[in-house]
C-alpha cells in the first residue's frame, strides 16, 4: 500500500505589494501552484491513501479565491477516488466559538475525511488505521484526547498530528503547541507519525517512524536553501513503512543584502539586484 504525505500548504497566504496579470498577489499565485503540482503528482502516482497534517488554508476564514481553489483541488483527488484525510492545524482553527470550523465545508466532498472538532477521531481503509489529532486551542480538551488515544491492535495505525514534537520544532507562532511529554511514550504504539507545522521535511528522532512533510512553499527566511515536496510511504507486508521524499518546482528564494541603500538611487539598486541574479544562475526570483 502507498500513501502520501504531505501539509502546511497555507492557501490564501499573501506577502508583498506584487501582483501577478491576473490581479492575484503573487506569493498567493506560489502557494496555489506548489499545491496543484503537489496534486498533479499524486493523481500520477494513484496512492491509496493521502493524508494532510495542518494548516491546509492560512487563515480561519479563508478568501473565496482560497476556498474555492482548495475544493476544486480536492475534488480532483475525488474524482480519482483515492481517499484523503486531512486535520486541521493552528493557522485554520478558529480561535473563539463564534466562527465554524472551515474545514467543515470539505465535508461536502466526496472521499475526503477533515478532521477538525476538538477531539480525536479515527479512519480506516482495511488494514490502515489513520488516527486524527486536530489542532485543540483548549490545553485541558487536549489533554483529555491524548488520554483516550490508544492505537488498533494488528493494523498499521498512523497518527496524524500538528504540532512541535519537542520544542525545537516551535515556529513562534500564535496558538502552536508542544506535543505534551508525558504522552511520548504512546507513540511507539504507531507505526508512523505524520507531523505538520515544521516547514522543513525531517525526520524526529523522538520515534522510529515519525516525520515531518515540511510546506510545501517557503514562507521566510528560514527556508532558503530547503527543497519543498511531499513524502511517500510504501507499507510493507510486515508493517514497516519506506519513506521517500519527493520535491517539487518552486519558485526559488534568495537572500540579498546591502547597506546604505539611502546613499544610492533606485535605479542603482535595482541594476546591483539584477547584477545578483545573473551571479546566481538561478531561476529569476520575486524576493531578494
Amino acid at each position: 500500500m502507498k500513501i502520501i504525505h504531505f501539509s502546511d500548504t497555507h492557501l490564501g497566504y499573501q506577502a508583498f505589494d506584487r501582483v501577478t496579470d491576473e490581479g492575484i498577489n503573487a506569493r498567493e499565485q506560489d502557494v496555489y501552484d506548489a499545491f496543484e503540482r503537489v496534486v498533479d503528482r499524486i493523481l500520477s502516482i494513484k496512492p491509496d491513501i493521502v493524508i494532510h497534517s495542518g494548516d491546509f488554508f492560512h487563515r480561519p476564514s479563508p478568501s473565496n479565491r482560497a476556498l474555492t481553489f482548495g475544493l476544486e483541488q480536492l475534488r480532483r483527488l475525488g474524482q480519482a477516488s483515492i481517499p484523503t484525510v486531512i486535520i486541521s492545524g493552528n493557522h485554520e482553527t478558529p480561535k473563539t466559538i463564534y466562527n465554524a470550523p472551515i474545514l467543515r465545508a470539505l465535508r461536502t466532498l466526496e472521499h475526503v475525511y477533515p478532521i477538525f472538532g476538538e477531539q480525536w477521531e479515527t479512519v480506516e481503509f482495511g488494514n490502515v488505521t489513520i488516527h486524527g489529532v486536530p489542532h485543540i486551542n483548549d490545553n485541558r480538551l487536549l489533554l483529555n484526547e491524548l488520554e483516550r488515544l490508544e492505537p488498533v491492535p494488528g493494523k498499521f495505525n498512523i497518527l496524524m498530528l500538528h504540532t512541535s514534537l519537542g520544542k525545537r520544532y516551535l515556529m513562534e507562532e500564535y496558538g502552536e503547541q508542544v506535543f505534551p511529554a508525558e504522552f511520548e511514550t504512546k507513540l511507539a504504539g504507531f507505526q508512523y507519525v505524520s507531523l505538520g507545522h515544521w516547514h522543513d521535511c525531517q525526520a524526529v528522532g523522538l520515534h522510529h517512524c515519525a516525520w515531518y512533510s515540511g510546506s510545501t512553499e517557503r514562507f521566510s527566511d528560514t527556508e532558503i536553501g530547503s527543497e519543498k515536496g511531499f513524502l511517500s510511504l510504501d507499507i510493507q507486508p510486515d508493517n514497516t513503512c519506506k519513506v521517500t521524499f519527493e520535491a517539487i518546482p518552486t519558485r526559488a528564494w534568495l537572500r540579498w543584502e546591502r547597506n546604505a541603500c539611502h546613499e544610492v538611487s533606485v535605479p542603482e539598486l535595482e541594476a546591483e539586484l539584477e547584477i545578483f541574479k545573473e551571479k546566481m544562475s538561478r531561476p529569476t526570483p520575486l524576493f531578494l
